[in-house]
């Protein structure tokens, strides 16, 4: 008799859950029969799942949000490769314009070089004479280049011969040694009067010549250093002996080794020096005494 009201109780839960399991029931059927279930959208769902794996792995991504700040960056990177393509374009007018102005003075540039070609030809030639060249000829070619380079439009030879009669050829292929130093001498003694230069430094620009010949050209770079400082790598005591500033470059061995070293040398110093210039390493009292002439002159 006691029981009878707790299970009349249960009978009223159950009651209860039946009809709450049959609501549910209703829903799920209602949810089952609103779910798509066509195959080829199932297929296409697969893919999509099989190609973001794919890309995941590809680009070492952990997750779809990783994926979508890549695909963002990409885009920047398209949208730069657009800017660059404009700034490629930007540069092609702005060489255009380059090569219009480089063509504009490379004709102010041809203009010049003709202009002056005779006066530098003549004077290339009384120079030559100076120093013992009797009967030289000197020529300038000019000959349109195709493209610009670094004489501008021009191609230019330096035509020479030094006997009369000889046809000129290109100064490399007939040209001496001693010609040779001669004819550079004579361009840097011109040219470096219209280029400021404030110093120039001639090694071995004596190469070839001797005697009377190099005097003479002692006598030229001597000229050349009223306006500016030469320096000049030398064998010869009459180049030697014009300098104002005589210093000697010298080796030596240390520890096994090879040093280089260079000294000033005063007046008695340079005599010594020069004398070993004139008759090698064992002085004579003649040798002294030309060295000193040298210097007094």
């Amino acid at each position: 008799s006691n029981l009878t009201p707790n299970l009349s109780n249960l009978n009223k839960r159950i009651t209860s859950i039946r009809i709450e399991l049959n609501d549910i029931e209703s829903e799920i059927k209602i949810l089952s029969d609103s779910i798509n279930t066509n195959p080829e959208d199932l297929s296409k769902i697969s893919e999509r799942l099989d190609q973001i794996n794919s890309l995941l792995v590809k680009h070492r991504k952990n997750n779809i949000s990783e994926l979508i700040e890549l695909i963002d960056e990409m885009n920047l990177r398209l949208e730069s490769s657009n800017n660059y393509s404009k700034l490629i374009l930007n540069k092609e007018k702005e060489l255009t314009n380059i090569k219009l102005e480089l063509n504009d003075k490379a004709d102010i540039i041809s203009k010049k070089r003709i202009d002056v070609c005779d006066k530098f030809k003549k004077e290339i030639v009384q120079h030559l004479k100076k120093l013992g060249i009797k009967s030289p000829i000197f020529e300038i070619e000019i000959s349109k280049n195709s493209e610009l380079g670094e004489t501008g439009k021009d191609l230019v030879n330096f035509m020479f011969s030094a006997n009369k009669g000889s046809k000129p050829c290109q100064i490399h292929k007939v040209a001496s040694g001693g010609e040779l130093s001669r004819l550079m001498l004579c361009f840097s003694y011109l040219i470096s009067d219209f280029d400021s230069l404030t110093c120039i430094v001639f090694d071995e620009i004596d190469s070839g010549v001797s005697g009377e010949i190099a005097d003479l050209m002692a006598e030229m770079m001597r000229e050349m250093s009223k306006n500016r400082q030469i320096i000049s790598v030398t064998h010869l005591p009459q180049v030697a002996s014009k300098a104002f500033n005589h210093f000697k470059v010298y080796k030596k061995e240390r520890n096994n080794k090879t040093i280089s070293g260079i000294i000033k040398l005063n007046y008695n110093e340079r005599v010594e020096e020069i004398a070993k210039m004139l008759s090698g390493k064992n002085i004579t009292k003649t040798s002294i005494k030309n060295a000193k002439e040298l210097l007094n002159q």
